[in-house]
């Protein structure tokens, strides 16, 4: 806190006239940034897009705000805030989930996928672009892709597997 209190030009006890401790501090900063990631990604999940180009851009829009401060904001969050007060976050990462279902629900509904439960397509892609964000960092085959060439292989790994023919 005594970091945070010199980096804001505060003293240590206005931090804390605002919030009770470190983990109630991490926790609102990382629902400001989640929200801001919600609102960038709720622009790009109702344009009206065939369903790969769709997720192309909305890979590349959550792995591009995931990077510099965000990025370790998040990791700080994760060592500081333990998993069983993590309600609020957990509540936010739904709301997230949710605009993913509604993109595959459409193209459902417009039969650009087969008959899998939008739930299901949804959570699969949504974790596997946290997956990737998580452990690009342990490998360079991750490492050296940008935010859209990690997005397209992502969304074509999701829409056409990794099997042969």
């Amino acid at each position: 806190m005594q970091e945070i209190a010199a980096a804001s030009d505060l003293r240590k006890a206005s931090i804390y006239h605002h919030f009770r401790d470190k983990k109630q501090l991490f926790t609102e900063v990382m629902l400001v940034e989640m929200r801001e990631l919600r609102r960038a990604l709720e622009a790009v999940a109702v344009e009206d897009r065939p369903l790969a180009e769709q997720l192309e851009r909305i890979g590349r829009v959550q792995l591009d705000r995931l990077q510099g401060d965000v990025e370790q904001l998040v990791r700080d969050y994760h060592e500081h805030v333990p998993e069983p007060e993590q309600g609020e976050i957990h509540s936010e990462l739904n709301l997230l989930n949710d605009l993913f279902t509604g993109v595959f629900r459409r193209a459902l509904a417009r039969g650009e996928m087969r008959a899998v439960a939008p739930e299901i397509a949804s959570l699969v892609y949504f974790h596997s672009v946290m997956a990737w964000y998580i452990h690009r960092a342990e490998f360079a085959s991750m490492r050296d892709l940008d935010s859209a060439s990690s997005a397209r292989l992502l969304t074509d790994l999701l829409l056409h597997g990794i099997a042969r023919g």
